[in-house]
């Protein structure tokens, strides 16, 4: 049989959406709780916001340095499963948390589980799918995540403490319960010497009908690549140039902006003054999340990575520069639907590249000797960038006004747009030993 079945496939990624579910609902919580924890908490003050919300990036930054050593010996599904509790307690001190401490050290939590999910959740997708739906199956954890955002903006509306947080705390025990019964990926079991386990999840993943021996030789090569040490196999040329695309990457993912706009959807909303209740128009930008995951789940097989990137970056670049604009012009005009279609716009072009795609390459690009370490370095670049784009963005914005932040922001998509036309490759329907070849340069 030529076609593998891909029953297991789709099941087991479901069950790893349920960590991106939660990890979205961490993200999106900063929007929904802003003004609840203003009224409930009298002893909060607006600047307090920006280090709450600040403790959830130096949380993910601090997992990425504790995972990229862990992960190599503990597996990606033993990660996740390793992470469920955590994550339902982070949840839990949020919901009982009265003091700026206490709600600091709930973010914490969630940051550092959300840093974990955003390495081990996209490597352990990567390696069970077949080359021809690992795109989209990879698209399916950011499509998760912009799910728990939706759903975390809608509970926005009771505007209660409780109801925004404790529910949370139920889904990471589900998951929990779920990866214990996930099989590993049979890259995981063959680089720990268990040929035979490999063999067995291999046929799980393709059907019993499948010949899959081609496929362990290609697991085969694909571990042994690094064998001789770690340190030569980091030097490589193709793992410095893999490297440096996925640190570029996740450097243009957020310094795009995109999270002051998502972490702070309903303050955005209030500022453009279009909407009299600005959780609505969170909301809004919560659907178009969703709906343009969706459309790009579907097509990043078709089109392919690059073309995506480039096409969603030109038009977040036009988004930001239609915002800055209305800043600098009429931003006192409430019935100018301009900020509304600049935002929807930002949110849209985001959700079909800049978005998902650095975590479905980050687990394309890299050998599997050096992927929890690099991915983790690029990672924590990315939690580090936005920690210091969202305690900088206030300020900025004081001192210079909203139109330059945005302008800026325009401008870091423009250089993103050159630098993956001029070095990102292509890595549609390529199996993880052909993508290595293209980065040696060997055709």
């Amino acid at each position: 049989m030529s076609t593998p079945r891909r029953k297991y496939q789709y099941l087991c990624t479901l069950g790893t959406t349920l960590a991106a579910f939660v990890s979205g609902s961490a993200v999106g919580l900063s929007s929904s709780a802003e003004i609840i924890f203003l009224q409930e908490y009298p002893d909060l003050h607006e600047h307090d916001m920006h280090y709450i919300d600040a403790a959830l990036k130096i949380g993910a930054a601090v997992a990425e340095v504790y995972f990229g050593i862990s992960i190599s010996y503990l597996g990606s599904r033993l990660t996740m499963t390793a992470i469920s509790i955590p994550y339902a307690l982070g949840w839990y001190l949020l919901a009982i948390g009265k003091t700026k401490e206490k709600l600091c050290l709930g973010r914490f939590v969630l940051g550092f589980c959300l840093g974990a999910t955003c390495v081990a959740a996209p490597m352990y997708i990567g390696e069970i799918s077949d080359k021809d739906i690992r795109g989209m199956l990879c698209e399916l954890f950011s499509l998760s995540m912009t799910f728990g955002i939706l759903v975390i903006y809608c509970l926005g509306e009771f505007e209660n403490m409780t109801l925004l947080t404790l529910p949370f705390s139920f889904f990471p025990l589900v998951m929990f319960v779920v990866m214990l019964f996930l099989p590993d990926s049979p890259v995981d079991l063959y680089k720990c010497g268990k040929i035979d386990e490999a063999r067995n999840a291999l046929i799980i993943f393709r059907g019993k009908d499948y010949d899959i021996e081609s496929e362990m030789e290609e697991i085969k090569q694909y571990t042994t690549t690094g064998k001789d040490t770690f340190w030569k196999n980091l030097y490589r040329y193709s793992s410095i140039k893999a490297t440096v695309m996925l640190i570029v990457m996740h450097c243009i993912q957020q310094l795009s902006g995109i999270y002051i706009i998502i972490m702070h959807a309903f303050r955005l909303c209030k500022m453009t003054n279009v909407f009299e209740k600005p959780n609505h128009g969170a909301i809004i930008l919560g659907v178009v999340q969703l709906i343009f995951s969706s459309i790009s789940t579907g097509v990043v097989d078709r089109i392919g990575r690059r073309p995506l990137w480039i096409i969603s970056l030109a038009a977040m670049a036009c988004g930001h520069i239609i915002i800055a604009q209305h800043f600098q012009t009429n931003v006192d005009d409430t019935r100018s639907l301009q900020p509304l279609i600049a935002l929807i716009i930002l949110v849209a072009a985001f959700c079909l590249g800049v978005g998902p795609l650095p975590f479905v390459m980050i687990a394309e690009l890299l050998p599997v000797e050096i992927k929890g370490c690099i991915s983790s370095i690029a990672m924590t670049f990315n939690w580090m960038l936005g920690f210091i784009v969202l305690i900088s963005f206030q300020p900025i914005v004081d001192k210079k006004g909203e139109s330059y932040m945005f302008y800026s922001y325009a401008g870091v998509c423009i250089v993103g747009i050159l630098f993956v036309a001029l070095v990102v490759i292509e890595t549609k329907h390529k199996t993880l030993e052909q993508i290595q070849k293209e980065l040696e340069g060997i055709r």
